[in-house]
């Protein structure tokens, strides 16, 4: 969870943010142009990302609820 999340981060970003030059590239509209509009985005992940790295359980908290998913306890 931790990596997918990074991930995703890095993907929107400078100087990588692959995502950010594929969009500027079909849909015309400058990179930075882009980036500025990702920022609230990119602060809701890295809230994310540091909860879930100082609380682990936040990732599976979903998967512990009665009948959430496929992940069931035995009782």
């Amino acid at each position: 969870m931790i990596f997918l999340v990074g991930d995703a981060i890095g993907f929107i970003t400078p100087p990588y943010g692959l995502n950010l030059y594929v969009a500027s590239g079909i849909t015309g509209i400058p990179y930075f142009r882009l980036l500025r509009y990702t920022l609230p985005y990119l602060f809701a992940l890295l809230a994310v990302w540091f909860l879930v790295i100082m609380i682990p359980d936040f990732s599976t908290i979903l998967l512990t609820q009665e009948g959430a998913g496929v992940y069931q306890h035995v009782k």
